[in-house]
């Protein structure tokens, strides 16, 4: 079933979303996972929306400070604890 909004904004009963690869720095280590974004938000969009205080992230590996890791199919990030997030993607490797 089709629902539309007084402005015409069409509703579906399943949210599309795309798969973005991204590394995070917590305050306890460093997080790679899968977010997955709406179609029309970018990763700041989805980062900066004041109304989630969690972010969602899928095949998660988790790299604590003290060495040790896990891995988790799914993980609800707290927003407080972010440094910074990357997509991988962008992520460019140098030699020094």
């Amino acid at each position: 079933m089709k629902r539309f909004d007084a402005k015409g904004k069409y509703y579906t009963d399943k949210v599309t979303t795309r798969p973005l690869l991204v590394r995070i720095a917590t305050h306890d280590g460093l997080v790679e996972g899968e977010m997955h974004i709406h179609f029309d938000q970018r990763l700041s969009d989805e980062v900066n929306n004041k109304e989630r205080g969690f972010l969602a992230l899928t095949n998660a590996t988790v790299h604590l400070r003290d060495g040790s890791s896990f891995f988790t199919g799914f993980l609800s990030l707290n927003k407080q604890q972010i440094i910074w997030i990357t997509p991988v993607e962008a992520i460019n490797q140098r030699d020094e």
